[in-house]
């Protein structure tokens, strides 16, 4: 093997390895409880009031249910957020075959240092927000939402999409727990859409109906058995590094057999 295909085969298998750790991280909890566990990681006490807490995305037809924009990256003079897919205890996810699909393609992002990221711009008084897929710093193109606050305070938002020309209506966002931690009584009818199956209608991810999970996943934060795992899986790429260069670029026959 050349020194090229060498390193690339090493860089590989590290980029493997840290998707497992990354994806070993997520926690499974009840829709009633992973909104407080999402407030006690992320509070933004700069953010305005009217954009903290914890959302939950009522019409959307992706496997996810809540988000906090508290986790993101802000940027008081521009105010920008930059939330990177995959940041612990941001997002939640359907605890079904979907949910898991979406999660292991979020947490891929989280295995590649995070390229790609939630991009939100808030207008001066943060009633309105253009919200883009931002990777490597570059906003796709084709790709631009809003978000549209339709009450005083921040508690009711409505999700927009810009086509030809205008905004137009996707779904509606409410608030379950404000700034302070407090649960709204948004939170109950949730929590009963979940438990009871009730079928969301709508047009995101290409999906017209979708059942929420109770149990939600989130991506959390290092334990023992992920930094466990990450000393494991060090120790096993370093290892494999030091035979493949030590003599050139030729590794021993039997490491290429255990893998």
């Amino acid at each position: 093997m050349g020194p090229c295909a060498t390193f690339v085969a090493l860089l590989a298998l590290g980029i493997f390895l840290n998707y497992l750790v990354q994806f070993s991280k997520v926690q499974t909890l009840p829709a009633s409880e992973a909104p407080m566990a999402m407030w006690q990681r992320h509070q933004n006490e700069d953010l305005p009031e009217r954009v903290r807490g914890v959302l939950w995305m009522r019409g959307n037809t992706c496997p996810e249910l809540m988000l906090t924009l508290e986790a993101a990256a802000y940027d008081k003079a521009s105010r920008e957020l930059l939330l990177p897919f995959g940041t612990g205890y941001s997002w939640t996810y359907n605890s079904d075959f979907a949910g898991w699909l979406e999660y292991g393609a979020v947490t891929l992002n989280m295995a590649f240092l995070s390229p790609g990221k939630l991009r939100v711009v808030f207008d001066e008084d943060f009633r309105f927000g253009t919200v883009q897929i931002s990777f490597l710093g570059m906003g796709l193109s084709g790709h631009l939402w809003g978000m549209n606050n339709t009450d005083d305070v921040g508690n009711f938002w409505d999700r927009v999409y810009w086509d030809d020309g205008k905004w137009l209506f996707r779904y509606d966002i409410k608030k379950v727990l404000d700034a302070g931690g407090k649960k709204l009584p948004v939170q109950s009818q949730m929590v009963n859409s979940t438990l009871s199956g009730t079928v969301v209608h709508g047009s995101t991810c290409g999906l017209t109906t979708q059942v929420k999970t109770y149990k939600q996943l989130l991506h959390g934060d290092f334990s023992l058995l992920q930094i466990f795992l990450s000393l494991l899986f060090f120790a096993l790429w370093f290892g494999l590094a030091y035979f493949c260069f030590k003599d050139g670029t030729k590794a021993p026959y039997f490491h290429y057999n255990l893998l």
